[in-house]
């Protein structure tokens, strides 16, 4: 069986109104005390480079803001609700619809696991969670270590590890991404499946 969150996850506007809810900012002055930049992509922002999109180099297409998350998720069928988990009220394919697969009352309650040990990506994980509450998006925390966070991530579970689908929908590593053995940001191995 296939996890129903899968459904959400495949709509381009879900992942959008997700976006919009992580707070590079913050994050970057916060709990990383002012040592980063924000990223608009898998190819590094900073220093400047040519490998950024024409798109990416105009900026961050998705910057925080909770009022625009809310209002792509109400344009496409969630009811959302400061009492309640936001779910699908209008499924379907159509304008104003949840989207391909996304089943009438599915709710945005998803898990999020985490590699401990590291103070800065706690503190992300938690502001991810308030952020995402106030669209009324319930985010459960699983901590783990690097190595149980990556080895999950990389597919220990579904049907070539065990039965049933995988227990968590979101992973954060808190690790960046290196482009090895090529060190070319060509995105072959991050984009293969």
């Amino acid at each position: 069986p296939v996890d129903p969150q899968v459904a959400i996850f495949n709509q381009v506007y879900f992942r959008h109104a997700f976006q919009l809810l992580v707070n590079q900012a913050a994050i970057i002055q916060g709990a990383l005390h002012g040592y980063g930049t924000i990223s608009t992509g898998p190819v590094g922002d900073s220093p400047a480079t040519d490998y950024l999109s024409p798109e990416a180099q105009k900026g961050d297409p998705f910057p925080f803001n909770v009022s625009r998350a809310q209002s792509l998720l109400s344009q496409h069928g969630w009811e959302i609700s400061k009492s309640r988990t936001t779910f699908c009220k209008f499924p379907g394919t159509g304008q104003g619809q949840c989207g391909r697969g996304v089943k009438a009352g599915a709710q945005l309650n998803f898990n999020l696991m985490f590699a401990t040990g590291n103070a800065w990506v706690q503190s992300a994980v938690l502001q991810l969670v308030s952020n995402a509450s106030l669209v009324g998006m319930k985010i459960t925390l699983h901590p783990g270590t690097f190595n149980d966070v990556v080895g999950r991530a990389q597919g220990n579970c579904g049907p070539h590890n065990g039965p049933g689908p995988c227990k968590w929908e979101l992973a954060d590593w808190g690790e960046g991404w290196s482009y090895v053995p090529d060190y070319l940001p060509t995105g072959d191995e991050l984009f293969g499946t």
